[in-house]
């Protein structure tokens, strides 16, 4: 495990004085590397204390059956959550990573070579409703994660390529009853993703999603439309408090200022 305050040291040096554009960050589990920005608020935290979203991380790890399956992984970013699943399943299982942002893009598929993840695929395209070409508002070099399809951010934007989810698994052959497990975390874009997804979702049984009111109003989305999507395909909303699993309800949900949500099927 990393020393907090030399890793800091480390960063800052690398950082501000030799102003190093990029480093790598390793994960205290598996070892598994990852190249990022270095201003970049996911790898900076990986590289200070080797995790990252730690108890999404360790749920994932120690509850979600992901063997001999597929996963998805949507808003991909530099990897984190594909590389888990990988080392997870101890290579077994298919996984799938969108990421439609180029930097994030190239991030994610040196990140999968320097850890030799062959059974993960990267798809450099955003996820939607209906196949077309979108822009991607993006957020400041800081948190390259805060990129969006909702016009909710100031800085520039980028031309990026949508396709829909359904239709992807059927034209890549891609057993859909072989999946199990859903990430996704798109700055409040998740309803049309899923809105392309209803087949898909039939074989699910669980779903990690962001879910963040104030993203989608501003982007002029009612969030009840997520929840009503999930609902209606037999998915319960649950936050982890202190790693225990806890149900939440609609009115919570739409009450909160956001959250991490873990959408469970009934066995």
């Amino acid at each position: 495990m990393p020393n907090k305050s030399i890793q800091s040291l480390k960063y800052i040096f690398l950082r501000h004085l030799f102003r190093r554009e990029f480093l790598i960050a390793s994960e205290n589990i598996f070892g598994t590397r990852f190249k990022f920005k270095t201003e970049d608020v996911i790898g900076r935290h990986i590289y200070k204390y080797g995790e990252y979203e730690n108890e999404i991380s360790q749920y994932i790890l120690n509850h979600v059956d992901i063997n001999d399956g597929i996963c998805l992984d949507n808003g991909a970013n530099i990897g984190w959550y594909s590389l888990l699943l990988q080392k997870a399943s101890q290579g077994s299982s298919e996984i799938y990573a969108f990421e439609p942002d180029p930097l994030n893009f190239r991030l994610l598929k040196n990140n999968i070579e320097i850890n030799g993840a062959d059974n993960i695929h990267p798809v450099n395209c955003a996820l939607s409703n209906k196949k077309e070409e979108k822009k991607l508002y993006r957020y400041s070099n800081k948190n390259l994660g805060r990129h969006s399809l909702l016009e909710i951010n100031e800085s520039d934007s980028v031309d990026v390529e949508a396709l829909v989810l359904d239709d992807f698994i059927a034209e890549s052959n891609i057993d859909c009853s072989k999946i199990k497990f859903i990430k996704i975390d798109i700055e409040g874009y998740e309803y049309f993703a899923l809105s392309g997804a209803l087949k898909t979702l039939e074989s699910v049984q669980c779903i990690v999603s962001e879910f963040v009111p104030e993203h989608m109003k501003k982007g002029g989305v009612d969030p009840a439309l997520l929840i009503d999507i999930l609902m209606g395909k037999g998915f319960k909303p649950n936050e982890l408090e202190n790693g225990t699993v806890k149900p939440l309800s609609r009115d919570e949900l739409l009450n909160s200022a956001g959250l991490d949500i873990i959408w469970l099927k009934a066995p």
